[in-house]
């Protein structure tokens, strides 16, 4: 069978001082909820990759107009 698409709800975010981690936690709406952990050294990447996103998505949006 195919895998259940599960819809996020709600994100949360922390940070761990002593592994040197964030923390993002995801809840869905079959109940279920998703740790991840994002060590230091990349926290960085990832934020950049979020960013280039972001402005992609909104170049779409001002396309559509």
């Amino acid at each position: 069978p195919p895998p259940v698409s599960r819809t996020p709800e709600r994100w949360e975010t922390a940070v761990d001082p002593v592994e040197q981690t964030v923390i993002l936690r995801t809840d869905f709406s079959d109940g279920s909820s998703e740790q991840t952990r994002i060590p230091r050294t990349q926290i960085g990447r990832v934020a950049r990759f979020l960013e280039q996103a972001l402005k992609r998505f909104d170049a779409g949006a001002e396309m559509r107009q």
